[in-house]
């Protein structure tokens, strides 16, 4: 069951409506208790800040400074054609970080225009862009047409 099922259905419990038929539980009933209803509504903000742990866990890296190892296993990854998205779960930062990391490590161009378009590695021992790079049109001579 998802976690944004689990919160509608405590939400309707708390509202003291069945989820399943949309009737209105009686007055009296066990889960119109208001102590059974602050209940649900804390389970929900428990369900809800699961969500926000489980992102904060995934980048638990994040604001940290980079080692020289770090660095080291980036570069390695990079090379070995790894993606941005990849590299980003191993070390749980950022893609942007990843992305901002290796610009400074000379591995990818920091070129605004790239966006993100894919990189490749080359057998000439570095990453290149995939396809019509920036740099290589900028090489290529075209004669006038």
């Amino acid at each position: 069951m998802s976690r944004n099922r689990q919160i509608e259905l405590l939400k309707s419990f708390a509202r003291g409506v069945d989820p399943f038929t949309g009737e209105v539980l009686p007055a009296d009933h066990v889960l119109n208790h208001p102590e059974i209803i602050r209940t649900f509504y804390e389970a929900v903000e428990a369900i809800k800040s699961l969500n926000v742990n489980a992102h904060s866990t995934q980048l638990n890296n994040a604001g940290n400074k980079w080692d020289n190892s770090e660095d080291t296993a980036l570069v390695a990854g990079f090379d070995e054609g790894k993606s941005i998205k990849e590299l980003s779960k191993i070390h749980k930062r950022s893609q942007g970080s990843i992305r901002s990391r290796l610009i400074r490590l000379g591995k990818i161009d920091a070129n605004p225009n790239v966006g993100n378009l894919p990189f490749v590695n080359t057998e000439q021992g570095g990453a290149s862009l995939a396809n019509n790079s920036p740099t290589q049109s900028a090489e290529t001579e075209h004669e006038p047409v």
